[in-house]
């Protein structure tokens, strides 16, 4: 039976990172996934080892439903080793294959499993020291050690998922690295491993998957699929293929290409309505017909899946839809209306509307605070939001369209101001409340309301994302934690970063052990669970391209909920989804007035998902207690 995945798709926001993926990893056989950078071959790792959940589709592992398995039922068939295990103590070596045990009762075999594994992977002569201390492809190796000690001694199917095990090794230790990999295959073993070299895949797969922008190319053989053909067309390269007696002896890319676009444009949504004489002397009669068509088509989608769920959130929909949460938003012909862009202007008379919810979101956060706007302030592209409660950092030059948004939830009518960018992206939205003053929001739609309501709206496809390698500059550490070392105001921070062409991101790297500490990704859940039981004060800053919202103050209830960590307080909503977070530092930065000291949490492109400061105001020190609090999370998960 195998694991399996049966017309899968996973998005993040608008962006589908795989789409119908259906692929079968067997016992006994080597299946090797290939494909560029930013393919999704993580993802399909993570989605195949139980770490992220489908948006569509299902996950089968051994027959049964991978999302119903227990974790530690799981973890002791199933053993994953990711592109980078992270260790920031001072563990010895055998240490670190011991934990390959941790699923299992404890019992006398551990040491031989322990002992076997270390020997497979022909570790034993530096399995005494200290695990900081070793190469690259030594750490390497323990950690193939730690996962194939997991799987020790197990009776029936096992499975063993290695993402890039052979980055970083030199051509011995690769090809040592897939002999091991074979060796477990021979046993039985099912292997699953990513690759980016594609004459290693023929020579040690039995399966090869080709994976390019989240779709299935083709799976098979290495004689069925690594064909010239095939292979330009997954690498954007001319590639030539020599075979001999039917097996492939070498793989040669013989030129770059062109690059090629997605093939998507950008589009534009009509609501249905009277549209100006102008607009119908420019645009034909029939184009506009199409239009209608598939605006018509589209809500009637929209209105099934809410039959389906009627607590389908827009944002969720759109992803399951394949278009933007605007597109969605604009079907509603009855409930909507289209301002102006006179974006700084709306801003300013937000006041008026009394107590409000703002919302800012990304992918992975949802930030949602209540209170007033005051003290609002703009200068160029640039704003501010500087109240008690509401604390906002505008950055205008994205925003590109505005709406009145008349909701109905379960028979309550609840207004909203929605402000979105050129993709058809939220950048941030304020609801009315209870408080709110009655009517504002509408007064103020009616002052800003667009003559052309139209809405023959330009959204433009969204970006492919850069691999974040590829973000990466060559930056001279020494210099950079030099000024570092200098700073004297935070937010001298960013300038720094410019000034050496550093990503935020690269420079928590190159820190760590100066600066910054490498923490446990479930660290963000224990800091706020310790906030809330300390009643230590904090600042929560969430953004996106076009706005960063800040919460200063306590959190008090905590709630996980599958994935999810959530702040549910009277007048603070957080909402942290954990299985997008991939690296979790904390930074220390010196200032004129003390260290400040901060948990910053990154997604897998290198993006701030959320950060976490302790209260404190210019001039005055940073709280003791913070400080201690953000240090415990060093021993979280170990």
């Amino acid at each position: 039976m195998g694991l399996t995945l049966n017309s899968v798709d996973y998005y993040i926001g608008s962006r589908a990172l795989l789409s119908g993926a259906s692929l079968q990893i067997l016992p006994g056989e080597i299946h090797v996934l290939l494909g560029p950078n930013g393919a999704g071959k993580s993802t399909l790792l993570a989605l195949l080892s139980g770490d992220l959940q489908p948006a569509a589709g299902e996950i089968r592992f051994e027959g049964k439903e991978l999302k119903g398995l227990k974790s530690p039922e799981l973890a002791r068939k199933r053993s994953v080793l990711l592109q980078s295990s992270n260790v920031p103590f001072a563990f010895k070596a055998l240490d670190i294959v011991r934990l390959g045990r941790m699923p299992h009762p404890r019992s006398a075999f551990d040491a031989v499993a322990v002992e076997k594994s270390i020997e497979k992977t022909s570790a034993q002569s530096f399995k005494e020291q200290v695990y900081l201390t070793l190469s690259g492809g030594e750490k390497q190796r323990i950690q193939l050690a730690r996962v194939i000690c997991q799987l020790e001694g197990q009776t029936g199917n096992r499975y063993l998922l290695l993402d890039e095990p052979v980055t970083g090794l030199d051509l011995h230790h690769q090809l040592r690295m897939l002999e091991i990999a074979k060796s477990m295959a021979e046993e039985g073993c099912a292997v699953f491993l990513i690759l980016h070299d594609p004459g290693l895949a023929a020579r040690y797969a039995h399966r090869i998957t080709l994976l390019k922008a989240g779709r299935i190319l083709a799976s098979g053989t290495p004689q069925a699929v690594m064909n010239e053909h095939l292979l330009s067309e997954l690498y954007d390269i001319d590639v030539h293929v020599y075979s001999r007696h039917g097996e492939i002896e070498a793989i040669v890319p013989a030129g770059v290409r062109e690059a090629k676009t997605n093939g998507q444009k950008p589009h534009r949504i009509t609501l249905s309505g009277e549209a100006s004489g102008q607009r119908e002397s420019e645009i034909s009669e029939e184009k506009i017909k199409q239009e209608k068509v598939m605006n018509r088509e589209l809500k009637e989608r929209w209105d099934q899946l809410k039959k389906e769920d009627p607590r389908l959130r827009i944002r969720d929909a759109a992803h399951r839809l394949q278009v933007s949460e605007m597109d969605l938003l604009c079907t509603r012909t009855d409930d909507v209306v289209y301002l102006r862009p006179e974006f700084k202007e709306i801003m300013a008379a937000m006041g008026s509307a009394g107590k409000v919810m703002a919302l800012t979101r990304n992918e992975a956060c949802v930030h949602e605070r209540k209170g007033t706007y005051q003290d609002i302030s703009a200068n160029g592209p640039m704003g501010l939001v500087v109240g008690p409660d509401i604390d906002l950092r505008i950055f205008y030059s994205g925003w590109r369209h505005a709406f009145l948004v008349t909701d109905n939830i379960r028979g309550t009518i609840r207004k909203s101001i929605q402000f979105f960018d050129g993709y058809g992206q939220a950048i941030h939205k304020i609801y009315e409340t209870e408080d709110s003053q009655p009517g504002a929001l509408e007064a103020l739609a009616q002052k800003f309301r667009n003559d052309d309501q139209s809405m023959d709206l330009e959204v433009n496809p969204v970006p492919e994302p850069t691999p974040l390698n590829d973000q990466y500059g060559e930056v001279d550490k020494a210099a950079l934690l030099q000024e570092w070392s200098e700073l004297k105001d935070t937010h001298d921070f960013f300038g720094m970063l410019k000034k050496h062409k550093c990503h935020r991101l690269q420079s928590m790297e190159l820190a760590e052990g100066k600066f910054t500490t490498l923490l446990q990704n479930q660290s963000p859940t224990r800091m706020l669970e310790l906030a809330a039981q300390k009643e230590q004060e904090i600042m929560v800053f969430v953004g996106n391209p076009g706005m960063i919202q800040i919460h200063t103050g306590p959190v008090e209830n905590i709630k996980p909920l599958n994935e999810w960590i959530n702040v549910m307080d009277p007048d603070f909503n957080l909402h942290l989804r954990t299985d997008l977070i991939v690296k979790v530092y904390l930074v220390e930065k010196p200032t004129s007035e003390g260290t400040v000291t901060s948990v910053e949490c990154f997604d897998q492109f290198g993006e701030m998902i959320v950060q976490f400061f302790g209260k404190r105001k210019p001039g005055i020190p940073e709280q003791e207690s913070w400080r201690e609090l953000a240090h415990s999370l060093k021993a979280v998960g170990v």
